[in-house]
Formats: structure tokens, sequence, C-alpha cells
């Protein structure tokens, strides 16, 4: 699993636009949406993530950041 479909999930299942969720992050609309997009126009290269992104993202979505990671590896393992 990427880290944008972590994003997605969490605004939908908290009713949220990508404004609201850029908001809460401190990350900028651009960034949510090109993370939630996943892939670069090739359509094979995820988006690289910065540490800085992943920062706010984790505090957003109110989860320490091993426990994020914990997810994303979770869940590109099933």
């Amino acid at each position: 699993m990427y880290i944008g479909e972590i994003i997605k999930s969490y605004r939908e299942q908290h009713n949220m636009t990508v404004e609201e969720f850029a908001n809460k992050s401190n990350l900028s609309q651009a960034e949510i949406t090109q993370l939630e997009e996943l892939f670069q126009s090739d359509r094979t290269t995820p988006y690289p993530v910065a540490m800085r992104q992943i920062k706010s993202i984790a505090e957003a979505i109110e989860q320490p950041i091993p426990i994020l990671f914990l997810q994303i590896k979770k869940l590109s393992l099933t």
C-alpha cells in the first residue's frame, strides 16, 4: 500500500476534502493530490515521499510514524 491510499482512506472515513486534509497536515493541496495519484506519468514509478510529508501525514491522522510505516508494509504484503 502507498501512503496516498492511506490518505485517501482517512479522508473518506472522515468526510474530508483534499483541501481540509491539506490544511490539517500543513501540506499543499497539490502534494496531497499527487500522493493520492500514486504514480508518475509513466504509471510505474511511485511519487517520492519526503520525510517531512510523512511526519505531517502521521500527525494529521494521529498515528506515530512507526505505526504508519507498519501499515504501509503490512498492506503491501497482503
